[in-house]
């Protein structure tokens, strides 16, 4: 007897409300697929895709392949400006920098290397008091 109930009204399983003779579906007017949450997931499905096209793949293949050619665009531009304008200018900056250098080496040497020397003779001959030297028996006149 329950097998049958059941076919007939799954929702009275054990047959109570036989005296009423009504169909769950007719009372509450909903489709048998209701029932179950599966119209949902397939509602969800059929968004989750539909929105998945509109706002990530239209937009990647139209906008795609115009970021890639000026991202390759601009590495291009970035390495004609690296190897044809600016590894000349440096090379060439550096052979200024090498004469430059040269430049004041001789500055250097013609004007302040006499006069360090000078001064290091002058200083050479300061004492500090109370030193002395085994070889020298002059007196300094230059104590500190």
């Amino acid at each position: 007897m329950s097998s049958e109930a059941e076919k007939d009204n799954p929702h009275d399983p054990l047959n109570i409300h036989a005296k009423l003779n009504s169909d769950w579906s007719t009372v509450f007017a909903e489709p048998g697929e209701s029932t179950t949450p599966d119209v949902l997931w397939n509602f969800y499905d059929v968004m989750y895709k539909t929105l998945f096209r509109i706002f990530y793949l239209i937009p990647a293949i139209l906008i795609g392949p115009i970021v890639i050619i000026l991202t390759a665009l601009l590495m291009a531009l970035q390495n004609f400006v690296l190897l044809w304008l600016m590894h000349p200018m440096f090379v060439c900056f550096k052979k200024c920098m090498v004469i430059q250098e040269k430049y004041f080496w001789v500055i250097l040497e013609t004007f302040m290397k006499p006069l360090f020397r000078v001064c290091g003779y002058c200083f050479s001959e300061f004492r500090i008091r109370y030193q002395r030297f085994e070889n020298n028996s002059n007196t300094d006149i230059f104590i500190v």
